[in-house]
């Protein structure tokens, strides 16, 4: 039997096209049942910390299921591993009862504790004793003894209560918070920089020349470069070495630096309110933590804006750094006079 090419032509297209649905429904059905197994997976492990949740008074696995926004499916014919269930239950209670163990009877909580005790028993006991000699020890004098006893119960309480109250109305129920911002109308002993940009780093230390003494600089790795830049340019006032921060999104590393800086690196002659501290450079995060180690305290705070072209936008230059003052800083005290007061 002879086959016309277009035939030949048509056969060739017609198996194409049933081995692309033939390839279509496989890959339907692989697909369908990895959703299966990853369903079954799920519901498989949801039913078990559900079993737990349950035991330990939580809410129970529906609630879980849904709350989570998976699909709930039918636990029927789910297999839930009970050993699996129950060592995990006994190790979360076995660690809850090991940390009220150690609450229990830590030092710093049992020793005030019986010390308490003690002292509250003696003084019961040594009022009764008062009472029953003044009242005498029969039927009468003992409802007596217990009303005022009572009464002085009640009036401990109410005195506490009146006491907890006052502070509490002593307590500012609003507290104005706002940001000021002005020139400088001083300059200052003492400048703690984030470097980054070098043109805004030396406008801040030249605006505070020749009052200018000590210049902290603190950088990234990245920045360190510079850093040692600024520091051959101002030796004068750039005495210590630069300070590096390793991370530099972890805004926590930036406020234990700065505060660092206040509190252990100021010369002895060199006050807190007389070091302010630039929070121009480096990250958004490196100026958060800076803010955060100078708010409620004497530490004044600077920035340095950029000089902009009007026509263009970009930056052409820095211009003078600008006070800026935190509604939080009026009533701030100086950390570093707290501990050298302390010690």
């Amino acid at each position: 039997m002879v086959i016309s090419p277009a035939r030949k032509e048509k056969l060739k297209v017609a198996r194409q096209n049933q081995s692309q649905r033939l390839d279509l429904e496989s890959s339907r059905w692989c697909r369908t049942s990895m959703d299966e197994v990853f369903q079954a997976d799920v519901a498989r492990y949801h039913a078990c910390s559900g079993l737990i949740f349950h035991c330990l008074g939580s809410p129970p696995f529906q609630v879980g299921v849904k709350q989570l926004g998976i699909d709930p499916v039918s636990t029927s014919n789910i297999e839930v591993c009970p050993a699996l269930c129950e060592t995990t239950m006994r190790n979360t209670l076995t660690e809850a009862i090991t940390q009220a163990i150690k609450v229990v009877f830590n030092a710093e909580t049992i020793l005030p504790f019986f010390v308490g005790s003690v002292c509250l028993g003696i003084f019961g006991s040594a009022v009764y004793d008062l009472l029953q000699s003044w009242l005498g020890d029969d039927a009468v004098a003992l409802v007596r003894i217990a009303l005022i006893s009572l009464l002085i119960l009640v009036g401990a309480i109410a005195a506490v209560s009146w006491l907890i109250s006052r502070q509490i109305a002593l307590l500012p129920t609003d507290i104005p918070f706002e940001v000021q911002q002005k020139n400088l109308d001083r300059k200052y002993r003492g400048l703690v920089l984030l470097v980054s940009n070098p043109e805004a780093c030396e406008t801040a230390i030249r605006f505070h020349l020749p009052t200018l003494k000590r210049c902290w600089l603190v950088c990234s790795r990245e920045s360190l470069e510079k850093a040692r830049e600024l520091r051959r340019k101002f030796p004068n006032v750039c005495v210590d070495s630069p300070i590096v921060v390793n991370d530099i999104y972890d805004p926590l590393q930036f406020y234990r630096c700065v505060n660092e800086i206040y509190l252990t690196r100021l010369p002895k002659d060199l006050p807190e309110r007389d070091v302010i501290a630039d929070y121009t450079g480096m990250t958004a995060h490196a100026s958060v933590g800076t803010v955060l180690a100078c708010i409620n305290t004497v530490r004044p705070l600077q920035y340095t804006p950029a000089r902009t072209d009007p026509k263009t936008g970009r930056v052409i230059g820095s211009l003078d750094p600008i006070r800026v003052t935190l509604g939080m800083q009026n009533g701030g005290r100086s950390r570093r006079g707290d501990r050298q007061k302390a010690s």
